[in-house]
């Protein structure tokens, strides 16, 4: 299998993949820790609600389950074609 740059036809786009959904914002494959990250720094920035407690939680969860793929790597390297 190779993986090939997405075109940057939209800022951001979401792909399914037999692993779970792949985020990618220009073209670039953002990890899903990540995005859990920046969800949840955008919760400090929200008023005390239902809704920023379940963001959290799920931001938390997003971090937890891509944990092992700490740090993440912003960009996914290419494999080589072996043909």
């Amino acid at each position: 299998m190779t993986h090939a740059a997405r075109p940057r036809t939209r800022l951001i786009a979401i792909d399914r993949h037999p692993n779970g959904p792949r985020l990618y914002v220009q073209g670039l494959r953002i990890h899903h820790g990540l995005t859990g990250a920046v969800l949840f720094a955008s919760s400090l920035l929200a008023r005390p609600s239902r809704q920023r407690r379940a963001l959290r939680a799920c931001a938390l969860a997003m971090i937890a389950e891509d944990g092992h793929d700490f740090p993440w790597r912003l960009i996914d390297p290419p494999l080589l074609e072996t043909a």
